[in-house]
């Protein structure tokens, strides 16, 4: 029995035929397939081609696969899901294709399929909720201009907001601002200013979010101070979801951190929790998950025909195969 997990962000697609057992026996990477980035025809053709070299790498098992799900970014519009799902459906007739959003696998890539909260930090930030009723919630996640707390952007942006800061004898002195002129190749802090304010200023301000971090692993008071607020904010997000009156969910919830910022997890989790346990929040279980987000495609795709896994095996298995 096989299956196709598909992992749709902002900036790439991930597609791939996996068994039950875990095994990946086919991959593939394209660009984005968000329809807000590229529109909805771009979208569909590259998952169409994913799919296709799927088939191409390993027909056999292609033959024998039984479900398809797909969590992508930018899919909120039920015309764009609906569309998305046909041309999957045209290309895999009488197989089970499900689209959902990206949180949600992302979810399933902590709790194995199980309900429970997400916090997505990455180039952007957002809170998602699955609870036990199947009832969705959702904090945040309304675009740098208005939020994004937490964030690789929140966090570039305070770190050159810090050094511009020092320059104009505003602020302390930080050594971001060392940091960001070694990263930029400038002399001046000034300098950096068409650099910064291009066509790609969102993800080149996320980007920075390394620099700040590399600046905390110093010790830098300024970069460490930018850390705890940044991860003071999450903790508020993940409380706010799980105060929501309708979120329904008995005994330990899990708590599921992921994104390019939570790969440097040891810098944010201890303020992370304790924002939580300031609110009286005390019954979470806060995890980074091994598996990928791509991984949670898989599972949720298994969980729509009701095929159980073995946790530990399918892990370990797919682990040795992820590229």
């Amino acid at each position: 029995m096989f299956v196709i997990g598909i992992d749709g962000g902002g900036t790439k697609t991930i597609a791939i035929l996996v068994s039950s057992t875990g095994e990946i026996v086919a991959q593939a990477t394209g660009g984005t397939s968000n329809p807000n980035s590229i529109g909805i025809d771009e979208a569909k053709n590259e998952l169409l081609k994913l799919v296709h070299s799927l088939s191409i790498q390993n027909p056999k098992a292609y033959k024998n696969v039984v479900s398809v799900f797909a969590g992508l970014s930018g899919i909120e519009s039920p015309k764009y899901k609906e569309e998305m799902k046909q041309i999957l459906q045209n290309q895999l007739p009488e197989i089970a294709v499900t689209i959902d959003n990206d949180a949600v696998i992302a979810l399933f890539s902590g709790t194995f399929g199980e309900p429970g909260v997400v916090q997505i930090s990455g180039t952007g930030s957002v809170t998602y909720g699955l609870d036990s009723k199947g009832n969705r919630h959702r904090v945040g996640g309304w675009g740098y201009l208005i939020g994004d707390e937490g964030s690789g952007y929140a966090i570039g942006r305070a770190g050159l907001h810090a050094a511009f800061l020092e320059k104009d004898n505003r602020g302390p002195s930080t050594e971001i601002s060392t940091l960001l002129l070694e990263y930029f190749q400038v002399k001046q802090i000034d300098s950096m200013i068409p650099l910064i304010y291009g066509e790609r200023a969102r993800t080149t301000i996320a980007s920075l979010s390394k620099i700040v971090m590399l600046a905390a692993d110093h010790r830098d008071q300024v970069a460490l101070e930018i850390i705890k607020y940044q991860s003071q904010q999450l903790g508020e997000q993940i409380t706010a979801l799980i105060q929501i009156s309708t979120f329904q969910l008995e005994g330990k919830i899990p708590v599921v951190l992921t994104g390019g910022v939570m790969n440097r997890s040891d810098l944010l989790l201890n303020d992370i929790v304790k924002t939580l346990k300031d609110h009286g929040i005390n019954q979470v279980e806060v995890t980074v998950p091994k598996l990928p987000p791509v991984a949670g495609a898989v599972i949720a795709a298994f969980q729509a025909v009701n095929k159980n896994l073995d946790k530990i095996s399918f892990q370990n298995r797919f682990l040795e195969d992820y590229v």
